[in-house]
């Protein structure tokens, strides 16, 4: 099989050591902006199964280290991942370019909180991830795919993950995406952002989360969309994307957390569950409830389930009155 025109032949060696010295290919993962891209290397050892992706975690990046509580972002990671399987698609399936790559649901969970401590050198990270499995139509063309797999920071197995990637052809989501619903309503005022501390960050360019309201155990938020934010929409896009959504979550939680007297820079999300069944819309702005969830048995993937506190919580989406999907997470708290 082919690899995707751009790839280096380099990935397709079998026994190479991966590599962390530069950044692949922005347009492997769909990025115009060298910035965005963290990915170091990848790497298909077809004899084995295997796909390696390899990247540096950044220690200064303005979105996702912003929040100080001295500890890699798992959201970061999760980009990596989506990155990683955007580039297995295109150089592994043949996945032609101008494909939309949609992210319908992932799970992520650490399983050694200690290994994403920062330290005082940039972290390595390699996720391990087999072959997935793939769904074919009619005419024999890859319409989907699943993938697992483990990411180890500095050699140590730090989480499991998997992710779900429905593929769309350019003609179809150009028919998809132009669809419009008679008798909108009016689109209301844009929400006030929350208050940048609240929800850890310095940046008010940062905050994802406005209009927000506690009250009897739930706490209701909505979602804002900055089209010129250089991480969320480093390419021009007419919905919300799927990282921003997973942010959204994360900083509705901290709110929510946050009225428990939970301070966010005490706070680390490690454990996420998303599933999106529709498509949000830039507007009007898509509403979040924040609801506590039982906590879950422990499992053996999850052998420090009461090391530190932790708050189980489920983040519902919805627009114009529809459910659009979820997030479940898992917040532990780090500190006093």
């Amino acid at each position: 099989m082919s690899p995707f025109p751009a790839a280096p032949a380099e990935s397709f060696v079998e026994d190479r050591e991966p590599r962390f010295d530069a950044t692949v290919p922005r347009q492997f993962a769909h990025k115009r902006a060298v910035e965005e891209i963290f990915l170091t290397d990848i790497l298909v050892r077809e004899s084995r199964g295997q796909v390696l992706a390899c990247a540096q975690l950044p220690r200064s990046h303005a979105l996702y280290n912003e929040i100080e509580n001295g500890f890699h972002d798992l959201l970061l990671i999760l980009e990596i991942g989506r990155q990683g399987m955007t580039i297995y698609g295109h150089a592994w399936l043949d996945v032609p370019e101008g494909t939309a790559f949609v992210m319908s649901g992932l799970q992520a969970e650490v399983i050694d909180l200690d290994a994403l401590r920062q330290g005082d050198a940039p972290a390595e990270l390699v996720i391990d991830v087999p072959f997935g499995g793939e769904r074919i139509d009619g005419r024999g063309r890859v319409r989907g795919y699943n993938l697992r797999g483990v990411g180890a920071i500095d050699g140590r197995p730090a989480i499991d993950f998997c992710g779900d990637a429905l593929l769309i052809p350019e003609a179809l989501y150009e028919r998809v995406r132009s669809v419009r619903v008679e008798g909108e309503p009016e689109i209301p005022p844009a929400p006030l952002p929350v208050e940048p501390a609240r929800v850890g960050r310095r940046s008010s360019r940062n905050v994802v989360v406005g209009d927000a309201a506690y009250s009897e155990g739930e706490l209701r938020c909505a979602l804002l969309a900055d089209p010129s934010h250089p991480s969320f929409f480093d390419h021009p896009l007419d919905h919300v994307p799927g990282m921003l959504m997973l942010e959204t979550a994360r900083q509705a939680a901290l709110l929510h957390v946050g009225e428990l007297g939970w301070p966010p820079a005490e706070t680390v999300l490690d454990a996420c569950e998303a599933r999106f069944t529709q498509y949000a819309a830039l507007s009007p702005p898509a509403t979040c409830r924040v609801l506590a969830r039982e906590r879950p048995p422990a499992t053996e993937s999850a052998p420090d389930a009461d090391a530190t506190p932790a708050e189980y919580l489920r983040v519902h989406f919805a627009q114009t009155g529809q459910d659009i999907g979820h997030v479940d997470l898992r917040l532990r708290r780090t500190g006093p």
